[in-house]
């Protein structure tokens, strides 16, 4: 998955889980956070988009904060690194096939 799918996938899912202002979008070749007419590197990219999946995967299998239940470990080797692997844990937590 590239970044510019995983946001979207996360704004078809999860509306309101990642700020409309900001979009990652292709800057000479290189995914790239854009908000607000400002370019952000692409490690930065990964970043906002793991940290929107891991607060909205919180909230989506332990609303109430409640963090008795089924866990499952989502390893960065297994995914193709820490974005896949995020995006991996986002789409178990959602219940998104």
């Amino acid at each position: 998955m590239t970044p510019s799918e995983v946001a979207a996938a996360i704004r078809q899912h999860s509306p309101g889980a990642l700020p409309e202002s900001v979009t990652i979008e292709d800057h000479y070749g290189i995914p790239a956070v854009h908000a607000y007419g400002v370019y952000l590197r692409s490690d930065i990219a990964e970043a906002v988009l793991i940290a929107a999946m891991v607060q909205d995967a919180c909230l989506a299998r332990w609303p109430g904060g409640d963090w008795v239940g089924n866990q499952k470990a989502f390893n960065d080797a297994d995914h193709g690194g820490s974005l896949g692997a995020a995006y991996a844990a986002w789409r178990w937590a959602r219940g998104i096939a």
